[in-house]
This record gives structure tokens, sequence and C-alpha cells, in this order.
């Protein structure tokens, strides 16, 4: 797992990446004299960007990164983003566990028909993390290995109404840590 430096590190180096990526768009765009594509694409890039922001704020930056590099990245700007308050710096152990009930979750969308994904990092009443997938077609045993893997690794995980994935990250606070 990632020491606290390294995650947020690692964080703005992937920041400072994409940017570099969209001056270049941008620039061959303007070169181009193509401003109509060249607004749309500075809009799509802003969005992305403050989307991120949003990410790295969470207040942890090891589960900023553990989202972004097990779930977020693989989706390829196909998700919205909610950060609700400031969670606080969770245990090693918790995750851990997160992570690979993640790497489940990422290859069960992988291999499911669906459609937005949402992720929702909120700590206003206690730490959690909300995942919701609209599916094109009817998924009944979709998130029935995630459960599973949540379980297995500690973690206590509920479905509501079939779509949102709760997974509670308050029972494991690091005790002292802001």
């Amino acid at each position: 797992m990632y020491a606290l430096g390294d995650a947020m590190a690692e964080l703005v180096d992937i920041y400072r990446h994409d940017f570099l990526n969209v001056l270049q768009v941008v620039g061959g765009l303007a070169q181009l004299n193509r401003t109509d594509r060249l607004m749309a694409y500075i809009r799509s890039a802003s969005d992305e960007a403050l989307q991120f922001g949003k990410l790295i704020n969470c207040g942890d930056p090891r589960l900023a990164l553990l989202i972004y590099k097990e779930l977020l990245q693989a989706l390829g700007g196909n998700y919205l983003l909610d950060v609700r308050g400031v969670m606080p710096l969770l245990p090693v152990e918790t995750l851990e566990g997160l992570e690979k009930t993640l790497q489940i979750l990422r290859q069960q969308l992988r291999e499911s028909e669906q459609g937005q994904v949402a992720v929702c990092i909120n700590a206003i009443e206690f730490p959690r993390l909300t995942i919701s997938v609209s599916f094109e077609k009817e998924q009944n045993s979709f998130w029935e290995a995630v459960i599973a893997a949540s379980s297995e690794n500690g973690m206590t995980a509920s479905v509501r109404d079939g779509v949102d994935l709760l997974l509670n990250l308050d029972n494991c606070i690091a005790a002292g840590e802001q």
C-alpha cells in the first residue's frame, strides 16, 4: 500500500501527465484552426480536470489513488464523481481490503453491459464509498462476487435497489488520524 507522500506525488504526476496531453491536443487543434472542436475539447478536458481535482481533495490521497487506479482509470472517463466532506485517513488494512474489492468490481464491469458508473466518496455522516452502476439489461448476479470479496476482506458492504454498492469504511478508521 502507498505511503501518504508517495500517493500524493503519484496523483500529482498523473495530473501533470494528463495536463500535458491536453496541451498537446489543444495546440494541434489550434494549429489546424479547428476552433469548433477545440472549444468542445477544452470543455471536456476542463470537466475531467474538475473531477480529478475532487478526487485528489477527498482527504486521503491513498484512497484517491486506489479509486483512480483500480476503477476510474479503467472506465476511461465514463463515470461521475461526487466527493462529500473530507475523508479521514484510513488504516492500511481497510485500503487493502478495498483494493481487492475494487479489482473484483472492475472485472465485473468488464464482463457486463453497463451504462454510467457513479462514485460517491462520502465522509459527512460516516466514511462510506457508494458505487452506482446503471445497467443496459438486468444483471441479477452482478454484485454477488463484489459483496463476497468485500466480506472476505473485512469490509461491510450492501447493495441498494440493485444498482448501488455501499461500502462502509467507518469500522476501520485509524485511531487519532484526521
